[in-house]
């Protein structure tokens, strides 16, 4: 990438954080803001060279005249973020579902050949990870074969648009009665106003959810601990600041809701350290039936 190039990131955009490892190909799908610093898209790439360490390749996605905000810049995550989810070729590694921005029709149609120009640009170059896996085609080599798995600092794809592109998510398939009504509370003794959640679907052992009222509790790193868990609570700080930006977090409390793509992450996200979401998340209506065994019952009643 050319100075040219790296002057137009210091601008906001949508980035995609991708390995191509044989074994586990992954996706992150982030966004970044204009900073006073000047250092945009390009300045939380170098920050995820430390942080995030499972990837090889990043892809930066902005528009010509730096002209995207928060509602666009929501969008487009969002959207890309469900593309991958619903692919099913690479291992998503967001933790927190991104928050979709606000968009009427009229949005919509203007805007709406951008996402498809942006995979159209990324299959024409060999880039598949928004592609479904077609289970009769073997696809073992389209993968790469190296041996050498490059470093983060390899590879950096730059995409440019002119326009935002809102598509259609996928919705989920509709929950039984049982399942949708519902409601959870996050159960600790410092939770003065326990967060409340619902479920919003099942994928094998991971269940989706949607927290939409609470307080979360402070993030507070241990006296001693390893690094690899400081790290993870800096990603943790680093979520809930992108929610406080995105206008679903007001401080702690929660002022819009947030889905979480399975029970532990919603947990950990509102206890502020990791956790077991079958056991913190219990019953509203009775606190003695945890999320882990409303499901086992539910299985049972079912069979």
């Amino acid at each position: 990438m050319n100075e040219k190039q790296k002057a137009n990131y210091q601008h906001a955009g949508v980035y995609l954080l991708t390995s191509s490892h044989p074994q586990e190909s992954s996706i992150y799908v982030g966004q970044a803001l204009n900073r006073a610093n000047g250092n945009g898209i390009m300045g939380r790439i170098s920050e995820h060279l430390s942080k995030k360490k499972f990837w090889d390749t990043a892809f930066l996605i902005s528009d010509k005249n730096h002209s995207w905000g928060a509602t666009e810049l929501n969008y487009l995550e969002h959207t890309l973020y469900n593309k991958a989810k619903e692919a099913g070729r690479y291992l998503v590694k967001n933790h927190v579902v991104p928050p979709l921005g606000n968009v009427n029709q009229e949005y919509d149609s203007l805007n709406r050949p951008l996402v498809d120009e942006i995979l159209l640009i990324l299959r024409a170059s060999g880039h598949r990870m928004f592609e479904p896996i077609e289970h009769s085609v073997d696809h073992s080599q389209e993968r790469e074969k190296k041996l050498h798995v490059p470093t983060p600092a390899d590879v950096v794809t730059s995409i440019q648009a002119a326009r935002i592109a809102p598509t259609a998510s996928k919705k989920s398939a509709q929950l039984p009665v049982a399942l949708a009504d519902a409601v959870f509370r996050i159960k600790h003794k410092d939770s003065k106003h326990p967060a409340r959640a619902r479920i919003v679907n099942i994928s094998g052992t991971r269940v989706g959810v949607e927290v939409f009222e609470g307080e979360l509790l402070p993030v507070r790193a241990p006296k001693k601990a390893k690094t690899r868990y400081l790290k993870d609570l800096e990603s943790l700080e680093a979520s809930r600041a992108e929610q406080v930006a995105a206008g679903h977090l007001d401080g702690l409390k929660i002022v819009k809701p947030i889905e979480f793509t399975s029970q532990s992450a919603a947990s950990r996200f509102v206890l502020g350290g990791s956790s077991s979401g079958n056991a913190a998340w219990v019953l509203e209506s009775d606190s003695n039936i945890s999320l882990g065994d409303f499901l086992q019952n539910f299985e049972g009643s079912q069979s």
